[in-house]
């Protein structure tokens, strides 16, 4: 039987995505998941996770992803 999992700790757990800003893309699902990260450490690290979402491309729908970061209140992390 293998060990139980530990969780990982990450100091600076980064999230790329790389397409262009359409809804078809998926983006605003994207954004949706980040929101539901936790900001704060669950007692099973010693610091507390700041996640960050590199969204690298452009296109018609970016402003609609802006407002809806800042909507998700996930903007400074985007």
């Amino acid at each position: 039987m293998p060990p139980a999992a530990r969780p990982v700790c990450l100091k600076h757990p980064n999230i790329v995505c790389g397409a262009g800003m359409y809804r078809r893309k998926g983006i605003a699902d994207l954004l949706e998941a980040f929101a539901l990260l936790p900001r704060e450490s669950a007692g099973t690290c010693e610091f507390t996770p700041e996640p960050t979402l590199y969204l690298v491309g452009d296109g018609p729908d970016r402003a609609a992803m802006e407002a809806l970061a800042a909507e998700l209140s996930v903007a400074p992390y985007v």
